[in-house]
């Protein structure tokens, strides 16, 4: 919902509705005020260099009426 994460112990924790999220099972919420997993950005190797490269968001980001398009 927009606040900002914390990291510790395997699990992402917010500190503003007490939801913790399983960072092992896609960000899914176990604990908490919160009704939605967290967004996942889409990552692409590219093996020929090993350079890892940002390419969309597959879930909603806060704050935002549709995904972010990157091109």
């Amino acid at each position: 919902m927009g606040c900002p994460l914390n990291f510790s112990n395997g699990r992402f924790v917010c500190g503003c509705h007490f939801s913790m999220f399983d960072a092992s099972k896609n960000g899914q919420a176990y604990q908490g005020l919160s009704s939605q997993w967290l967004a996942q950005v889409l990552l692409r190797l590219d093996a020929a260099t090993g350079n890892i490269y940002a390419e969309g968001i597959e879930g909603l980001v806060y704050g935002r009426v549709s995904n972010l398009n990157v091109s």
